[in-house]
């Protein structure tokens, strides 16, 4: 195998996990890809990010409506620093399942790393102002260039 192991126990349940999912039929692929989520969960326990997130991608071809599934993959692409991707997962999430309330917080911190100028950052951080009245990641937003700037106002 490709990672090193943290543990014996760590390796065994990877081999357990790989040894039960493998087989030949379409019905053995979609088992494997079923417990793809908990094989990325371990991959990404022992940093290796791509397997994670071929494993959680092969998961979501499956189970395309688990947020908990996009929510993982966008945190892998957040590692790669992949903002665009990163957004898009964490997007499709708060879409499956919008309750989660922290994850507009985290798209509006994403959205203003990148340089945007199509109303997209301001936008989910004025959302994430409604959810988080007073937060101090808002407030340090909102004071970021993407608000100071002049937005075409000659001096």
């Amino acid at each position: 195998m490709r990672f090193l192991c943290a543990g014996v126990g760590f390796c065994s349940a990877m081999w357990m996990m790989q040894k039960a999912s493998s087989s030949s039929t379409k019905a053995g692929a979609a088992a494997k890809s079923m417990k793809g989520f908990l094989i990325a969960k371990l991959y990404y326990e022992a940093k290796e990010y791509d397997l994670a997130k071929r494993c959680v991608s092969s998961y979501i071809n499956v189970q395309e409506r688990d947020p908990k599934a996009h929510r993982f993959l966008g945190l892998l692409y957040e590692i790669e620093r992949n903002v665009e991707k990163s957004v898009g997962c964490y997007k499709r999430s708060l879409e499956l399942n919008p309750t989660q309330k922290d994850l507009v917080l985290k798209i509006a911190e994403l959205i203003c790393t990148i340089n945007v100028t199509d109303g997209r950052a301001e936008y989910w951080v004025e959302k994430a102002a409604k959810l988080f009245p007073g937060n101090p990641v808002i407030y340090r937003l909102k004071v970021s260039k993407i608000f100071t700037s002049d937005n075409g106002v000659s001096s």
